[in-house]
């Protein structure tokens, strides 16, 4: 779908700065594309917002897999947002710690410092900028190929499985399916 004029399409959380929140911000970003009808944007979009979750997560949060309650108390939290623009899909994703983002040359063994990198590489752009109310906000913006939105510019509907056919005499010989047909017709 396209937004209609003067509405936006959009989908946000606000998350405990914990390692959990990468998950939980990817499953909200996979259910807005496919509520959105853009199901070919889950793992480009999926994989942005996680690094750009997990650099969040760095700078404001614990990154303890299993963090204690003494760990817990002072949690900062993180809000990720992800629009739809029309011909682009927007993720931003704010923390309260001003510092800029910053890219880093990970040696080839090394197991992460490679985030904005893959950012730079999914998106169409990416930057950041400080938020009026402290913190920053990391943005990118992913493009969404012409071939997902239809003539019109809406995304294109994806076809469901086939459903299998069942005759009327599949229903008529299970007594026990129709009695409880009748039963849930009664309960309305």
């Amino acid at each position: 779908m396209t937004a209609p004029k003067n509405e936006t399409l959009f989908s946000s959380v606000t998350l405990a700065a914990l390692p959990t929140a990468v998950r939980l911000s990817r499953l909200m970003t996979a259910k807005a594309m496919r509520l959105w009808g853009l199901p070919g944007l889950i793992d480009d979009a999926g994989l942005v917002v996680s690094e750009l979750v997990t650099n969040a997560v760095q700078a404001t949060g614990t990154t303890e897999p299993k963090p204690s309650w003494e760990q817990l108390g002072p949690v900062a939290a993180i809000k990720v947002r992800v629009t739809h623009l029309g011909g682009s899909i927007s993720i931003a994703v704010w923390d309260n710690d001003p510092t800029p983002p910053a890219s880093r040359d990970a040696a080839p063994d090394a197991e992460g410092g490679r985030g904005l990198m893959i950012v730079a590489a999914l998106s169409e752009r990416w930057d950041y900028y400080p938020s009026a109310g402290g913190g920053k906000v990391v943005w990118a913006e992913l493009a969404i190929p012409p071939g997902m939105l239809g003539a019109a510019g809406l995304p294109r509907r994806v076809r469901s499985a086939p459903v299998a056919t069942v005759s009327r005499g599949d229903f008529i010989r299970d007594p026990g399916l129709l009695r409880r047909v009748h039963q849930g017709l009664k309960d309305l």
